[in-house]
């Protein structure tokens, strides 16, 4: 068991300088960068190794966001983790689950009665994955992805969006420089209705890649 405490810092910067929101006065935009933020963080956590194939960690914390180029945004307190679970059964296959909690970017930029943007979401993401190895070349993965957000700030303050995703892949290594891949993802994506973002998604994908 390994134990440790933790301190990170985060910068996101707009740089496209786009209109995103109309404010409140006729003709003033609110731009790209009204969302840029800085994050500190501080944790706590551990690392244990249960079995000699079976692992967990977790960190959990406070991540404290700041909009400065935004006055009338609010800064965020909020909780932060990460926990894992890794178990390999097999030499080259191995499952994991986990669940992450943090601050994130949003597509969405809506302002209220009192001009106020929507600036970020707070997001818990539920995982899991398989990774078989059905033969030395060819690998099977299997994946599923649950993300609860909440909005924060702006029209849609305390609403909420939903996303899960499904996959499964196989990739065959011809040799160390070519490889390819067949894979299936599902997506669901449910929110605000007013937003009309709703929407199910299937993508089949084929690849090869080559390196050098």
């Amino acid at each position: 068991t390994m134990a440790f405490v933790g301190a990170q810092y985060g910068q996101v910067v707009y740089l496209s300088n786009e209109q995103i929101a109309p404010m409140l006065t006729p003709g003033e935009y609110y731009y790209s960068s009204s969302r840029n933020n800085r994050s500190e963080y501080g944790y706590v956590g551990a690392t244990h190794q249960f079995l000699g194939n079976l692992t967990g960690s977790i960190e959990a914390g406070v991540q404290y966001t700041e909009f400065y180029d935004d006055p009338s945004a609010t800064d965020m307190v909020a909780p932060y983790g990460n926990a894992s679970l890794v178990y390999t059964y097999a030499p080259g296959s191995f499952a994991e689950i986990g669940v992450t909690q943090s601050e994130n970017a949003t597509d969405v930029a809506a302002v209220n009665s009192s001009g106020q943007l929507t600036e970020d979401q707070e997001s818990t993401v539920v995982y899991g994955s398989i990774n078989h190895s059905i033969t030395a070349k060819l690998i099977g993965s299997a994946t599923a992805d649950y993300q609860y957000s909440i909005y924060h700030d702006g029209l849609y303050n305390d609403d909420s969006a939903q996303l899960v995703s499904l996959g499964l892949n196989l990739s065959y290594t011809f040799s160390p420089h070519l490889s390819s891949e067949i894979g299936y993802n599902f997506d669901w994506y449910h929110t605000v209705a007013a937003l009309g973002q709703n929407y199910n998604r299937n993508r089949i994908y084929v690849g090869v890649t080559a390196t050098y």
